[in-house]
């Protein structure tokens, strides 16, 4: 029994990647980041769309999901945004299905570290009495990279970023969070509701994670190796330990 069974997954899975060239066809510990993507996927709901450009991801993914074929420039292009193509898999499913997904979720596959419970607090913070209408999973900045104690550099000389403290304590330090592209969620009341590329909801719930692994470049691709071999070998017992800890931030 799927754990999200009226939610929609969308995988986005274009083939353009510059930094790492076929990224998302790439084998991460044995599986394509695209196959460990649609496996957390058939985890979490029984409805599955892949957006993509390329003919050869379709006969990859085969009848695992549906397929929203879509041409860049504007879906799957360098200047194309996760919310228009988001939206049109979101359509295109429906479409397909012949009925409304009232809420859907994102996923990235060069997130392949997310864990079911990420999913699970995501579409449950977005069903909760409409108290949301989106929510990301973030994780925390480490201290190091704060913003107070960053510097630029100008004309040879250093300079303090604005609004940096280089003499802030590093206990009164306040927390700072990034999304980390595990796990996007949005309603569609929210989503039909755009009439531009401008993704800012104004109600967004932060699922806080563990530190994960967000591939970009090679050396994402051998810490994202590393993590999974690792915990496959263990068979998730890490996961088990870490979910209880993680969750809604407040």
């Amino acid at each position: 029994m799927s754990l999200l069974p009226t939610t929609l997954c969308v995988i986005p899975c274009r083939m353009g990647s510059k930094g790492v060239a076929r990224k998302n066809m790439r084998l991460v510990a044995g599986r394509t980041l695209l196959d460990r993507a649609i496996d957390f996927a058939e985890s979490v709901s029984p409805h599955i769309i892949v957006s993509t450009e390329s003919q050869e991801v379709i006969q990859h993914v085969g009848v695992r999901a549906m397929i929203d074929f879509c041409q860049p420039p504007m879906y799957h292009g360098d200047e194309s945004r996760a919310v228009d193509v988001w939206k049109h898999a979101w359509l295109e499913a429906e479409k397909q299905a012949g009925h409304f997904f009232s809420t859907s979720i994102y996923l990235e596959p060069t997130s392949p570290l997310r864990e079911v419970w990420m999913a699970e607090h995501a579409v449950s913070a977005i069903s909760a009495m409409n108290a949301y209408s989106a929510a990301w999973t973030v994780e925390e900045v480490p201290v190091r990279y704060a913003n107070m104690k960053q510097f630029g550099i100008a004309k040879g000389v250093l300079s303090a970023v604005e609004g940096a403290d280089t003499a802030l304590r590093r206990q009164d330090i306040p927390e700072r969070f990034i999304r980390n592209g595990a796990v996007y969620a949005l309603s569609r009341v929210w989503m039909m509701s755009v009439r531009s590329a401008v993704y800012s909801p104004l109600s967004t719930c932060p699922i806080r994670t563990p530190p994960l692994v967000n591939i970009d470049d090679e050396a994402d691709m051998a810490e994202a190796e590393r993590r999974l071999t690792q915990k496959e070998k263990h068979h998730g017992k890490e996961e088990i330990e870490a979910a209880p800890e993680a969750g809604l931030l407040t």
